[in-house]
């Protein structure tokens, strides 16, 4: 039961609280408090987590920001979606490359 709730709410409950972490994390850091970097540390795990659950769950990105994380850095191999993108690719550069002169192919024309 626990697993189903968290596969349900720890995507967007983990992207609003650690986002609502980190701003408080940030504004208590102004202040000089000493909890400030673990509340902007864990505020900044949240909302990873989350995020890439939603990216697993639904394929997408949450923010550019997640974008720019699970594609360009190796956190990508942690997504299934880049393992799908690899497969196709590499089965694109298995199939023979047909070649169609010009002469024969028209285009608009069947």
């Amino acid at each position: 039961m626990s697993l189903v709730l968290a596969w349900i709410l720890l995507p967007v409950l983990g992207r609003i609280g650690g986002a609502l972490l980190i701003i408080v994390g940030s504004a208590a850091t102004l202040s000089h408090e000493p909890w400030a970097g673990w509340t902007i540390a864990t505020g900044a795990a949240l909302w990873l987590s989350g995020s890439w659950l939603h990216a697993l769950k639904t394929s997408r990105y949450s923010s550019i920001l997640a974008r720019i994380l699970f594609e360009h850095t190796p956190l990508k191999w942690t997504l299934w979606q880049h393992w799908a993108r690899a497969r196709r690719s590499r089965e694109a550069a298995r199939r023979p490359h047909v070649y169609v002169p010009s002469q024969v192919w028209q285009s608009g024309q069947r």
